[in-house]
């Protein structure tokens, strides 16, 4: 925790090089030594949804306070990542090359994730691929999208791992 008249870092932009061009990252590092990475997922960019949406931004701020490394990927399209949409599908797989390369770059630390609204079903993805070999330690989906959505879109119901927290408005 930040001591009294300390502030939250400000968050800092960095790229990587993913299967359709750069992925933009809002990073986000704890004030002390870090306690663990996570990422933290965006409503749907169809809808205007990015980084900087109050839930994702928020929760990023209050996760960093805490000690994590808090890093918001900007989904395909949006922001400075290129691509375009690719219905979750794509995103997941720029997320999991995210995850990779902050497990390479900070060894032994546990990764977590925070999944969002359209962000929730990319991570639910994202961790039924983990499960296998390197599960995250921590999963937390909001909002999760399941079948027909207003938009005309569908989802899919995902196998998500059994330790999950889901949260779930009823209306």
């Amino acid at each position: 925790m930040y001591a009294a008249g300390m502030s939250t870092p400000r968050p800092q932009q960095r790229f990587l090089s993913g299967p359709a061009g750069q992925i933009q990252l809002t990073v986000t590092e704890p004030a002390g030594s870090p306690r663990g990475i996570v990422l933290i997922s965006h409503p749907q960019p169809l809808l205007g949804g990015s980084p900087r949406h109050i839930v994702p931004h928020t929760i990023a701020r209050r996760l960093s306070d805490a000690g994590w490394i808090a890093v918001r990927p900007s989904f395909r399209g949006v922001d400075g990542s290129e691509g375009r949409y690719a219905e979750g599908i794509g995103e997941a797989e720029d997320a999991s090359l995210v995850a990779q390369t902050l497990r390479d770059e900070h060894p032994g630390l546990p990764l977590a994730l925070v999944g969002f609204s359209f962000g929730a079903h990319v991570y639910a993805r994202l961790a039924c691929a983990l499960e296998d070999e390197a599960p995250a330690a921590a999963i937390v989906l909001m909002g999760l999208p399941v079948g027909r959505v207003p938009g005309g879109r569908d989802y899919a119901a995902l196998p998500i791992p059994r330790r999950t927290l889901l949260l779930h408005g009823q209306d």
